[in-house]
């Protein structure tokens, strides 16, 4: 899960889900090449106010016969941050 993103053609801050399928060795490094792909994705950008974070909900071992269908982003809008509502305001 993504949030805090500006998205090209989406107005505001962005959050998404989207499913990977990262071969690794452990969960630790899955995790962790998971976010890396997602943080270098050319389509996702940062906001200069507020830092963009990616969590990983959730881990699944599969054999490795299996093929992981990984999914396109789901993007959600963020809820106004305090700091943007003032401007709007202003």
């Amino acid at each position: 899960m993504g949030e805090n993103f500006l998205v090209a053609g989406q107005p505001g801050l962005r959050g998404f889900f989207i499913t990977r399928g990262i071969d690794a060795s452990s969960e630790e490094i899955a995790k962790a090449e998971a976010i890396a792909a997602v943080m270098a994705d050319a389509q996702l950008s940062r906001a200069a106010s507020v830092e963009p974070t990616v969590t990983v909900k959730a881990i699944h071992p599969i054999a490795e016969s299996s093929h992981v269908r990984e999914t396109r982003y789901f993007f959600f809008p963020m809820a106004a941050t305090q700091h943007e509502q003032t401007l709007r305001a202003s």
